[in-house]
């Protein structure tokens, strides 16, 4: 299994990742790919099962959002996600955020995968998501 970066969003590129996000997340509205994200696919043997983005939040200049993540049925259940969430808050680091947030709905595999990345619940003054989202704060 290898992590790979995006490193220049070319057609072919953003066809694979609105493809995985439609396989993976098939009941949400796929991500619009623009400016001020970061993007990772994982392969297997050359075949994509995986993707995540990074976007700079929009209220705040020096927080990351984990904006979407998404694993292929086959190969769930495998700390993929988990990885995937480290990666990017390397990238959070190295970019110069001090914090990164993300929220989860209906999701308790993606809430303990944060959980155990070391993020906590909070409540954020300005609410981004649905009603039944959970907020999650990491300080990095």
């Amino acid at each position: 299994m290898i992590i790979r970066k995006v490193k220049s969003i070319t057609k072919q590129k953003k066809a694979l990742i609105y493809s995985l996000q439609r396989e993976c997340l098939p009941f949400d509205i796929p991500l619009k790919i623009s400016k001020g994200q970061w993007w990772w696919i994982v392969y297997d043997n050359n075949t994509p099962i995986a993707f995540a983005c990074l976007s700079q939040s929009i209220n705040w200049c020096n927080v990351g959002y984990l904006s979407r993540v998404g694993v292929v049925e086959s190969h769930r259940g495998k700390g993929i996600q988990k990885l995937l969430i480290k990666r990017r808050l390397l990238e959070a680091r190295k970019v110069g955020f001090e914090w990164v947030i993300t929220d989860t709905t209906h999701n308790p595999a993606s809430a303990n995968s944060l959980i155990s990345c070391g993020f906590k619940n909070y409540i954020p003054k300005k609410r981004w998501a649905n009603r039944s989202a959970i907020y999650w704060i990491k300080s990095i």
